[in-house]
């Protein structure tokens, strides 16, 4: 019996070979939805949220989470100097954080198919989340026949590329247009004479929040980059390649075989190649390097003795190392969340962390990050511009052709498909209701698809893997596409509803009072709308038939849409967005709490 796994990156390919297979068939789709009929050779047709849900794939990435912090924890018998622990969680790749992952979601897969099955051949195609590696472990194990379709990669065409270059133009005209704040809080070579302590933010991305604040925060601030320090010394860089060096040699031998043991928890024998290969590739190069800019940082940062730094908690950045080197010069970290969370077990952890609402906030409470040194901060992903009058939510459906927003995610690893059925319900949807206008306005580009991850990530291929579904739809003349390149607040200004499944955009939309359509039912624990039956009633159309009833009766029933209106007003200020405190209050409050409790006890 063969087991065929699909995929959206070699669609030339996936047909050919899916066509010329005979029975007995079982097809296990990734990011693609097949016409069934067309293959009547298939005997069992299986998608990836029959196997594992949500709730199993938090179980997964919990699991994957604590064999990481086998690796990163701090081991002093081992040689391990004060903040290396700190120094690799900083630095941990997502490519080895997604390779682990789907490795340890392909185990279990696995354990589920052959629960079902014994399959005896093996066809792959590359996909959002599926690892070639893995499989062809399994094949080599089992002595299985094994065919990987190699990914159809195709360059950006003429249409995207006048999309992109138009995009660009427009957003250049936009900045062009906003004048700079003629009172800057943040600023290069402030005074000595202020009287306030100094604070050094060292955040690309606070910076420009934290200058359009209009209350002090307390502090003379000013701004550090890695424009500021100067190269790493080559010398102490070589002497520190050796010590991790050193370090990673005794890991491997003294640490590795141990965790690999049947018995041990957390058990890493599964991740063993992966963990071996970090360990080589990062020991030679990303942490000596790393040690080095961050002992030019701590020099920079004692001659200036600022009383403390700001940062943000991103991943993998070279900013990073100003946090480092504060922690080890004894100076406060304060760190805006922006959009990432502190889990001590696997990231750098400051010593005050402005949580940007209550996206994220269970999750990094359960993962060790104490409440009291967190506080609740304004986010910056709440629009600047004032929700919409009841007069101008009736407008937008009175004035002119009610527009229907979808806002495209990427794909999500455990129902990749999601989207595309989405596609479906929104053509149907603009079929049946031709007075109205249907726009999908893709995520931005991301992370490039690659083998190493699994082939995750949002760039121009999965735009085409997208496009060529939806066109295969043949979609009316009222339904459109807008590029990853748009401004998605310049859409929401023109939208009517918002059709959504997990996109962040939801929130902003809650915002403006746009009224919102899911077409998806979300877990109470989903970090974007974590718990949102709890404080409202959100619209659902997990088919066309619902859809378009809620487009309609949104149209038509005015009492319909101000109700939806408030009530995503309700769930926004009472749960999602509750925090009034600004970015500068809330560093004047996390200074005086990092006085009264210290150092984070890394």
């Amino acid at each position: 019996m063969t087991l065929f796994i699909t995929g959206g990156l070699a669609p030339k390919a996936m047909e050919r070979q899916l066509r010329r297979e005979a029975e007995p068939l079982v097809v296990l789709e990734h990011d693609t939805l097949l016409e069934r009929g067309r293959y009547p050779q298939v005997g069992e047709w299986l998608t990836l949220s029959d196997l594992a849900g949500f709730r199993d794939i938090e179980a997964l990435r919990a699991q994957v989470a604590l064999m990481f912090s086998e690796y990163l924890r701090q081991r002093p018998e081992l040689g391990d100097q004060p903040g290396d622990s700190e120094l690799r969680k900083a630095f941990v790749r997502g490519a080895f954080l997604e390779g682990c992952f789907t490795r340890v979601y392909h185990m279990r897969l696995r354990e589920l198919l052959w629960a079902r099955h014994r399959f005896d051949r093996l066809v792959v195609a590359p996909g959002s989340g599926v690892n070639f590696a893995f499989w062809r472990a399994v094949a080599a194990e089992e002595g299985m026949e094994i065919i990987v379709l190699e990914p159809e990669w195709k360059g950006r065409g003429l249409r995207r590329k006048i999309e992109r270059w138009l995009c660009k133009r427009a957003q250049k005209k936009a900045r062009s247009s906003i004048q700079p704040s003629l009172q800057p809080s943040i600023f290069e070579g402030a005074p000595d004479d202020t009287g306030l302590p100094l604070a050094v933010c060292a955040s690309r991305r606070v910076a420009p929040l934290l200058a359009q604040e209009k209350e002090p925060c307390g502090f003379r601030v000013i701004q550090a980059g890695m424009k500021d320090l100067d190269p790493p010394d080559p010398a102490f860089e070589a002497a520190e390649r050796e010590r991790f060096s050193t370090w990673w040699r005794r890991w491997k031998t003294e640490v590795l075989p141990a965790s690999c043991a049947p018995d041990a928890k957390p058990c890493l024998a599964p991740l063993r190649d992966l963990f071996e290969r970090m360990g080589e590739e990062e020991t030679a190069g990303t942490y000596p390097r790393v040690s080095a800019l961050r002992a030019r940082a701590r020099a920079w940062l004692e001659s200036r003795a600022p009383a403390a730094v700001i940062a943000d908690m991103q991943m993998n950045e070279d900013e990073a190392v100003w946090s480092l080197a504060a922690a080890q010069a004894g100076i406060p970290v304060i760190a805006y969340s922006y959009d990432c969370l502190a889990l001590p077990d696997i990231t750098h952890s400051p010593d005050i962390l402005l949580m940007d609402g209550v996206r994220g906030r269970s999750r990094t409470l359960r993962a060790g990050y104490p409440a009291e040194r967190m506080i609740d901060v304004r986010c910056h992903r709440i629009p600047a511009a004032p929700p919409r009058t009841a007069a101008e939510i009736d407008a937008a459906f009175t004035a002119r052709r009610p527009l229907v927003l979808s806002a495209d995610t990427m794909a999500v690893i455990n129902d990749p498909q999601e989207g595309l059925r989405g596609y479906r319900l929104l053509v149907e949807a603009a079929r049946r209701l031709p007075e109205m206008d249907f726009v999908v306005k893709f995520h931005p580009l991301r992370t490039p698809k690659s083998e190493e991850r699994s082939f995750l990530g949002m760039d121009e291929n999965e735009i085409q893997v997208k496009t060529r579904f939806i066109r295969a739809l043949r979609p009316p003349r009222n339904f459109r596409l807008a590029p990853p390149e748009a401004s998605m607040q310049d859409w929401l200004e023109k939208a009517s509803v918002l059709v959504n499944t997990i996109s962040l955009t939801g929130q902003e939309a809650f915002h403006f009072g746009i009224p919102v359509v899911f077409l998806c039912r979300l877990d109470a624990d989903f970090i974007t709308f974590p718990d949102m039956e709890k404080w409202m009633t959100p619209l659902l159309a997990e088919n066309a038939d619902r859809l378009v009833d809620a487009l309609r009766r949104l149209a038509t029933d005015a009492d319909f849409r101000h109700a939806q209106a408030r009530q995503q007003h309700h769930y926004q200020d009472q749960c999602f967005w509750p925090a009034g405190t600004s970015l500068a209050a809330g560093i004047r409050q996390a200074a005086r709490l990092a006085a009264e409790l210290g150092p984070f006890p890394r």
